[in-house]
């Protein structure tokens, strides 16, 4: 009977894994295809009242958000991941790590994007007469 049980019990939280898992994935499948539906409804509007060079234009932008969103997710996931694989194993110093280095991680990049930005707008323009 004892083996019954603990068969019985493996296959409870292997289901209830299964089911956590196809929650977490539902969510990330439904925010992607929001940001698709985001893109497809963009290039219709301006497809419907604007030229070729919009559309090309819209095109190209949502290309690159879909990219940028994908990669802020997936660094956002790996973080999320990484504490909570230290939080199970009771690994206090790495938990601290970890956010410690997502942190870092995005204010770096939102730093550099910040001067990158900064620094597109700020330069002067350069002469096209070649003076």
């Amino acid at each position: 009977m004892r083996c019954k049980e603990i068969e019985t019990r493996e296959i409870s939280d292997r289901r209830k894994c299964i089911e956590s898992a196809f929650a977490f994935y539902a969510a990330f499948l439904l925010a992607n295809l929001l940001q698709a539906l985001y893109g497809a409804v963009d290039l219709f509007v301006i497809g419907r009242y604007c030229g070729a060079e919009s559309v090309a234009a819209v095109s190209t932008g949502t290309q690159v958000t879909q990219i940028i969103t994908s990669l802020i997710t997936g660094f956002t996931l790996a973080g999320t991941i990484l504490v909570g694989k230290y939080t199970g194993m009771k690994e206090e110093d790495k938990v601290e790590k970890t956010i410690g280095t997502t942190i870092s991680f995005f204010w770096s990049v939102l730093s550099g994007a910040y001067c990158f930005i900064f620094d597109l707008y700020s330069a002067a323009p350069v002469a096209a007469s070649g003076a």
